[in-house]
């Protein structure tokens, strides 16, 4: 049986909070891929966030950074921050870009998917990841097929995966196709559900995932599947239709599936 590849969506775990290095490692751990967001403070450092502030994920927010835009605060004043966590009694500090880059560094296995939000791809982000020599451990990850092409032709050893959601069928075909067709994609993802609320059903039919899959062996490329809720007997559908690298936002839950 081919071997399960999992990436974890903002680090994927319950024990730690989202993008957090604690997250990060234990994925690391656990042989998967987290997946960090990255936003661009006022004194052009990088953030590992997802949103725009800081009021859903750090703790006890002083009042004066509260809903202040990331773009607006500065790297000295998030110093002393830590974010909040389900793990009583710790509590980590929000980690920039770079913190990330030197873990990857580290250990040549480490891989990390990278999910731009604020700060320039071209200019902040890949030069720091050519300067820690980390390109072939990095996915640069995104819906812009520009952002991705211009990415592979700076560093064309690095990682592209283009997602793909659409409403309806023939715009993920579109999508899906112009992705195919482009030698600066190695990776699709179909993003099965466009939240977190759990849901029942495929936004794609089921012939249409196994035909895709084919359609990407063939090109050398990989398929990649998000889903905001696992089930085993949706596991094990997922698997007898070929797939085989899955996106998960809590990876505790996606192991007990295996």
């Amino acid at each position: 049986m081919e071997k399960i590849e999992i990436a974890t969506h903002r680090g994927g775990s319950k024990r730690f909070p989202e993008n957090s290095l604690a997250a990060f490692l234990e994925s690391w751990a656990h042989l998967a891929i987290p997946e960090m967001d990255i936003q661009r403070l006022s004194d052009g450092l990088l953030l590992v966030c997802h949103d725009e502030t800081l009021d859903r994920t750090v703790e006890n927010l002083p009042s004066s950074l509260k809903n202040r835009p990331l773009s607006e605060i500065s790297s000295k004043e998030i110093k002393e921050l830590t974010l909040e966590t389900t793990l009583k009694g710790f509590s980590p500090p929000l980690p920039l870009f770079e913190e990330v880059l030197q873990y990857v560094q580290k250990d040549p296995k480490k891989q990390i998917f990278i999910d731009n939000k604020s700060a320039s791809l071209t200019r902040e982000i890949l030069p720091l990841i050519e300067y820690y020599r980390v390109e072939k451990q990095c996915w640069v990850t995104g819906t812009s097929l520009s952002d991705l092409e211009e990415a592979k032709k700076l560093l064309p050893t690095i990682h592209t995966q283009v997602w793909v959601n659409a409403p309806s069928l023939e715009e993920v075909d579109s999508l899906f196709t112009k992705a195919l067709a482009n030698s600066c994609i190695d990776s699709v993802l179909f993003v099965l559900a466009k939240s977190r609320k759990p849901t029942s059903s495929f936004h794609l039919p089921h012939w249409y995932i196994k035909e895709s899959e084919l359609k990407c062996r063939k090109k050398k490329h990989s398929l990649a599947v998000y889903y905001t809720q696992y089930t085993r007997p949706l596991f094990q559908e997922l698997r007898s239709l070929g797939v085989r690298r899955f996106a998960v936002d809590v990876l505790e839950d996606f192991k007990q599936l295996l």
